[in-house]
């Protein structure tokens, strides 16, 4: 099997181990990993990524004292300009008072396009939030931001990428995502039954 690459950015050190714990039980994928702002956008000039996870706030350069979600804006605004579907994967949740004035309704992070509050499997710059009700906790969903974005990398290869699939009336089958709790989002991706997304998992997970 072909492997494909995706790229981290997190520059916490213990969400970083959590994500390289979880990604070491992948097959076929290979993970890069940044912690700013500057290191990410070097990587991307080097290398073709299939998907990136990335943090919310992060500095913009190794020794920068400001983190911001300004940055995670800046780099979604270029992964968009090139093409390249990502997630955001934050330790906090919409309640947080230091997520005030980020929009969590995607695509409206950076997008415009879509006057809906919907979500789509398919759209750039989903966020998924922490397991916690707390505004801000110690643990973040890697098992959920990984099997997403490798769901979207699958589904984009159909056809009709993945429209039929995620359309279809019995989409509550379909373990109710994109739709509902995003705190229960690992379990969701994990127990759904679909056998695409059954495949999918199969094929990456060792």
């Amino acid at each position: 099997m072909s492997s494909i690459r995706l790229l981290v950015v997190e520059d916490t050190s213990k969400h970083m181990d959590d994500a390289r714990r979880y990604a070491q039980q992948l097959v076929g994928v290979t993970v890069d990993f940044a912690s700013t702002l500057a290191e990410a956008m070097e990587l991307l000039q080097k290398n073709a990524y299939d998907g990136v996870i990335c943090d919310v706030f992060f500095p913009a350069a190794a020794g920068a004292s400001t983190e911001t979600f300004e940055n995670a804006i800046t780099l979604s605004t270029k992964l968009v300009e090139m093409g390249v579907q990502h997630v955001f994967n934050t330790a906090g949740n919409h309640h947080g008072r230091k997520y005030e004035g980020f929009i969590w309704k995607t695509p409206r992070v950076i997008h415009t396009e879509n006057p809906d509050d919907c979500y789509d499997f398919r759209t750039t710059g989903m966020i998924i939030e922490s397991y916690e009700s707390d505004a801000d906790t110690d643990s973040k969903q890697w098992e959920a931001a990984f099997r997403y974005i490798l769901l979207v990398k699958e589904l984009l290869q159909l056809p009709d990428k993945g429209t039929q699939i995620i359309n279809k009336e019995c989409g509550d089958a379909f373990c109710g995502f994109p739709y509902g709790d995003y705190g229960e989002l690992t379990e969701r991706l994990r127990n759904c039954s679909h056998s695409f997304v059954v495949e999918v998992f199969k094929k990456y997970n060792a």
